[in-house]
C-alpha cells in the first residue's frame, strides 16, 4: 500500500517541534500510532528503528507520526527528561489527529524512558485506545545492581567463554569478585518486608514508577510489552513487575499481551529483531482494530 511522508512544525506552549508524518492514502482502519523517542535521540532512532517501523506500519495502511521533543533533533527549546514531556506528547497527539482525520483512536509506542513517558501519560487522554511499551524504564541504582547480579553476572557465569578467558588471564579476577561482592552485598542489605516497603512508599512522594503503576493498572485500553532478552533495562523491568501488585494485576489482564524476544538486545538492533516487533505490532493492532468495530 502506498504512503506520503509529510513534515510537519507545531507549537508546544512557545516552542515549535518537529515531527515526520506517515500517512497511508488508504488507511485501513481508525487507529493512529504515535512514537514517543526514548532519550537521548531523535525520531529516526537508533539504527533508524522509529522510521522503518512508522513505514512498515504505514505502508499496511496504519498512520503513523513520531516527533522531537523539546530540545532533541530539530526541536526548539530547552532539553527536557522523560518525567517532563507530557505537553510534547499531548502537542504531538493534536497535530497528529489534525494531519490525518481518519485516526479517532490512537496507540502510544514508546522505547525504554520512551515507554514510561507513554505510560504516564495515558490518563490526560481519553483518546488513546492501547499503549505498546518496548523495554519500559523503571532504573533506579538498586535496581540496576540487583539486575547486574541475578541476570548479567548469572549469564557470565554460565558462558564457557568467560570461563575460557578466565583461565587465558583475560579476566582481572580481583576486581571482577570485588564488584560482585559489593553489589551483591548492597542487594542483600536494600531487602525490606512488605511491611517496611508500604510504610516508606507511603512516606515518601510518586516517583515515576509508582506514577507508571498507577497509570497502567487504571487504563483500560490495551497494552503491549516487548521486552528484550540481551537487556539489563528489560531484566530491570521484569523485576519490578514482579515486586509491584499493581503492575501484576495489569501483566495477568486479558487486555495486556506480554512478548519476549530471547535474542534482542536493548533497541532490537537487527534486521529480523526489528522485524520481528514490527510483525507483532501489525498482529496486534489487527486485534485491536476488531475491538474497536
Amino acid at each position: 500500500m502506498s504512503f506520503a511522508e509529510l513534515a510537519c512544525v507545531f507549537p508546544c506552549g512557545e516552542t515549535e517541534l518537529v515531527g515526520v508524518l506517515a500517512l497511508p492514502h488508504e488507511p485501513t482502519g481508525s487507529v493512529g500510532v504515535l512514537v514517543i523517542v526514548g532519550g537521548p535521540q531523535y525520531r529516526v532512532g537508533s539504527h533508524r528503528q522509529f522510521l522503518q517501523l512508522s513505514r512498515r506500519l504505514a505502508a499496511a495502511g496504519v498512520p503513523v507520526m513520531r516527533f522531537d521533543y523539546r530540545g532533541m533533533g530539530d526541536a526548539g527549546g530547552e532539553v527536557v527528561d522523560f518525567e517532563h514531556t507530557g505537553p510534547d506528547i499531548a502537542a504531538a497527539t493534536e497535530a497528529f489527529m489534525r494531519a490525518a482525520p481518519s485516526v479517532r483512536h490512537l496507540v502510544l509506542w514508546g522505547l525504554c524512558d520512551g515507554a514510561s513517558a507513554a505510560a504516564m501519560y495515558l490518563p490526560q487522554d481519553s483518546r488513546i485506545a492501547g499503549v505498546a511499551l518496548l523495554n519500559p524504564w523503571v532504573r533506579t541504582l538498586a535496581s540496576q545492581e540487583r539486575a547486574e547480579v541475578t541476570h548479567y553476572y548469572a549469564r557470565r557465569f554460565r558462558d564457557p567463554a568467560f570461563w575460557r578467558k578466565l583461565v587465558r588471564g583475560g579476566v582481572a579476577v580481583g576486581p571482577a569478585i570485588a564488584d560482585f561482592a559489593a553489589k551483591a552485598w548492597r542487594m542483600m542489605k536494600s531487602r525490606t518486608s512488605p511491611l517496611e516497603q508500604t510504610a516508606l512508599s507511603a512516606a515518601a512522594p510518586a516517583d515515576f514508577r509508582e506514577r507508571m503503576s498507577v497509570a497502567l493498572a487504571a487504563f483500560q485500553g490495551r497494552s503491549l510489552v516487548m521486552l528484550s532478552g540481551r537487556d539489563l533495562v528489560a531484566a530491570e523491568f521484569r523485576d519490578h513487575l514482579r515486586q509491584t501488585p499493581l503492575l501484576l494485576a495489569w501483566s495477568a489482564d486479558p487486555r495486556t499481551t506480554v512478548l519476549d524476544f530471547p535474542q534482542a538486545d536493548h533497541t532490537f538492533s537487527s534486521r529480523a529483531q526489528k522485524r520481528a516487533v514490527e510483525d507483532a505490532m501489525l498482529s496486534w493492532l489487527a486485534d485491536l482494530e476488531e475491538t474497536l468495530r
